[in-house]
């Protein structure tokens, strides 16, 4: 067997360390590769090249903050069709709004229990494998 995973990528961005060892350790555990950053400045650069299937990003981070990663991500042709998953602690209506109408795919607020994450995961994806 290769040095190199087949596993699907996933890139979690959230300036929080703790948070992001949490995440990768939950996507781990489903069979996922987790990529991570606590510097959202570094989000856009590995998106392109990991070529995740999806992206859970944070939103209060940086600068730049995850909306503008998410702007970033969804005016790129290389990367506007990658799924994103805001996992975030702002509950804020305006919050949300503004994330799904910039082309999130989901808004999850934390705290998040594993399995809650997973199942948001695999709604997320599922569109996209189903019509491959």
């Amino acid at each position: 067997m290769g040095w190199f995973s087949s596993k699907p990528k996933i890139l979690v961005v959230d300036d929080d360390r703790s948070l992001c060892l949490y995440v990768a350790g939950t996507l781990n555990m489903e069979n996922y590769e987790a990529i991570t950053t606590q510097d959202p400045g570094e989000a856009f650069d590995l998106t392109l090249k990991h070529a995740p299937v999806l992206v859970i990003l944070d939103i209060y981070m940086g600068p730049p903050s995850g909306l503008d990663v998410l702007a970033k991500l969804r005016r790129t042709p290389k990367t506007k069709s990658v799924p994103v998953i805001m996992l975030t602690g702002a509950n804020k209506m305006d919050d949300v709004e503004t994330a799904m109408n910039l082309g999130a795919s989901a808004y999850i607020v934390k705290p998040c229990e594993p399995d809650r994450l997973c199942q948001k995961i695999a709604s997320v994806l599922k569109p996209a494998s189903a019509s491959q």
